[in-house]
């Protein structure tokens, strides 16, 4: 009978201990000549996901007894945490809690608003209780600066009053 493996673990940031959605998580059994992938899976909104596999996955030529696990996490395609400095060695069969600290990705895609018209934002300032965002119309050389003051949204500039939306 094949022994069943079951890990279940959070990925959080480091900075404030929340859950990071929507990362690649990847589980390796390390091997003396080469690593074993055994299972892939994406975070979901609170960081949280979970492998099941069985010995199958790891025993071959060598006849490993039990995995020695290490994890690789990324963002979007980018490696932004491996574990394989600090190997779980011979993890038993069952349940397996842990939780994964990174540093959370920033999104490399511009933030984007679409309406009836599409701006890309290019920066942002503020002062007091007043906030300016610049964009860009269709990515144009012609800036658009929104200004936020308290709960009120104004704009001016390139005729967009009443146009977005």
């Amino acid at each position: 009978m094949e022994k069943k493996y079951r890990i279940t673990a959070r990925v959080i940031d480091r900075q404030t201990s929340s859950g990071v959605p929507e990362l690649r998580v990847e589980a390796w059994d390390k091997d003396l000549i080469f690593d074993d992938s055994l299972s892939s899976a994406v975070t979901d909104s609170q960081g949280a996901f979970q492998f099941e596999f069985d010995e199958s996955y790891f025993t071959e030529l060598f006849l490993d007894r039990r995995p020695d696990l290490f994890f690789k996490v990324y963002h979007e395609d980018k490696l932004i945490k491996s574990t394989e400095d600090s190997i779980i060695w011979n993890v038993k069969p069952g349940d397996t809690e842990l939780v994964i600290n990174v540093d959370a990705p920033t999104s490399s895609s511009p933030l984007v608003w679409r309406g009836k018209y599409e701006f890309w934002l290019t920066g942002t300032d503020h002062h007091e209780d007043t906030l300016w965002i610049e964009a860009n119309y269709k990515n144009t050389e012609q800036p658009l600066r929104l200004t936020l003051p308290t709960l009120c949204i104004t704009y001016a500039d390139m005729g967009f009053a009443n146009a977005i939306g």
